[in-house]
């Protein structure tokens, strides 16, 4: 599975809960610290596999430029 596949998956995962979190929150199904807490770290995530990618490819097409 690719690093493009993981952030894709977790961006999906994460519009989902933006979106289902608030009413679970009214409904008190969840309290909304733990939902708070929940899609930061989705984020956070997110955020390293893009920093993850962006190191990886980011020095190989380094490599294949003109000088």
């Amino acid at each position: 599975m690719t690093i493009d596949q993981q952030i894709e998956e977790l961006e999906r995962e994460l519009q989902m809960r933006q979106k289902v979190y608030p009413n679970w929150v009214d409904w008190n199904r969840i309290d909304r610290a733990v939902a708070d807490y929940r899609l930061e770290v989705l984020e956070a995530c997110i955020k390293t596999l893009k920093k993850l990618r962006e190191d990886k490819f980011g020095r190989q097409t380094e490599l294949f430029k003109r000088r």
